[in-house]
């Protein structure tokens, strides 16, 4: 008899515009309501939780990052926004080599 294990939970909370003005660990450098909402509903689900950025792709909680100004939008066209998000999916899936995650989605439709 082969027991299943279930596949380890991930949760990805889009980044927001509203930003510290230093350098910041990445769970400290977004401070908009929604995005600390979002994290902190995350946190809840699973301690495998990560930001994703528009200028950094995947990010780890503690990551020291800048402040800066950029989105989906600035990525270009569909083209360029298809390979950030094949770049975000290969960067979850190297961190999980053992099992593919179950991943929650907290982002906004862009």
């Amino acid at each position: 008899m082969q027991v299943q294990v279930a596949p380890p939970l991930v949760a990805l909370v889009g980044c927001g515009a509203a930003k510290r003005s230093c350098r910041s660990a990445a769970r400290d450098l977004y401070t908009g309501a929604l995005f600390e909402a979002t994290l902190t509903y995350a946190l809840t689900l699973t301690p495998h939780t990560f930001i994703v950025s528009a200028r950094h792709g995947l990010l780890d909680l503690d990551t020291g990052i800048a402040p800066y100004d950029f989105t989906i939008a600035d990525l270009g066209g569909k083209r360029e926004r298809i390979a950030w998000g094949e770049r975000v999916v290969n960067d979850v899936a190297r961190k999980f080599r053992q099992q593919l995650p179950a991943v929650t989605l907290l982002m906004g439709d862009a």
